[in-house]
């Protein structure tokens, strides 16, 4: 058996203390800070249609636009979703984001704009060798990442 001293007593209590606090914290903390998942059935569920979505986005009339796993957008109005077969987009796109009314891509480093039923649009070109990585929206704002720097 060993003996401490009184200031290794004190480290020891406080490290216990520390320890101790952080084992029942941190389970609270991560609760709070990971994302719940929220099931809502659609009418479509009763007819067998299944949409698992990677981004919601609220329509700004109302509704909710519905972007899944294969790329593809719907809209869902609170009782219908349309298109019933396909996409309201003319391609697939796995990076997209929605503002104003429309969608928003990127291909490498051209970004492109979306209005439903209709072709896409290249609104802007960034220098030949930078890839677009990321893309999303902030408070009415449109913002772009690439390897070295945040666009906006």
């Amino acid at each position: 058996m060993f003996h401490l001293s009184v200031k290794g007593m004190t480290l020891y209590r406080l490290l216990s203390v520390a320890f101790l606090m952080l084992g029942l914290f941190l389970p609270a903390m991560q609760a709070f800070s990971s994302t719940p998942l929220t099931f809502y059935s659609l009418p479509t569920l009763s007819q067998g249609r299944v949409f698992v979505a990677q981004n919601l986005f609220p329509g700004d009339e109302g509704g909710i636009w519905i972007h899944d796993t294969d790329g593809k957008v719907v809209f869902f109005d609170g009782q219908t979703i349309l298109p019933r077969r396909g996409s309201a987009l003319p391609k697939n796109y796995q990076h997209l984001t929605y503002l104003q009314g429309a969608f928003w891509t990127f291909v490498d480093n051209e970004l492109y704009r979306t209005y439903p039923g209709r072709e896409s649009e290249r609104v802007l070109v960034l220098t030949p060798g930078v890839t677009i990585k990321n893309i999303g929206t902030s408070s009415g704002y449109l913002w772009l990442t690439d390897d070295q720097f945040f666009y906006t």
